[in-house]
């Protein structure tokens, strides 16, 4: 049984083409469109390096792009936890 991909592979295929015609410069879709019919051998003739370092940059780019949420996060966090102890402070009893 296989697992699903987290991201779908259309969209890794689109975007590992896209980054080697960025890093291949201006002559990228020449070379790309030369090179034999093979995908792997199109996308490392357009981007002008082997894939693993067209991945390992793809990569890179990918963790950089997520959303940082350090700072904010933490002062929700803190915020949200004050006031909720707040409340609870001023709550009174019911019964009487």
């Amino acid at each position: 049984m296989m697992l699903p991909y987290p991201v779908p592979l259309d969209a890794v295929h689109s975007s590992l083409v896209a980054l080697a015609l960025e890093i291949g410069g201006p002559k990228a879709i020449d070379r790309m469109m030369t090179a034999p019919a093979d995908d792997i051998q199109r996308v490392e003739a357009a981007a002008g390096v082997p894939l693993d370092s067209l991945l390992a940059v793809w990569q890179r780019r990918v963790t950089a792009s997520r959303p940082r949420h350090e700072v904010f996060g933490a002062s929700f966090g803190v915020l949200w936890m004050t006031t909720l102890l707040f409340l609870i402070a001023r709550r009174r009893p019911s019964c009487a």
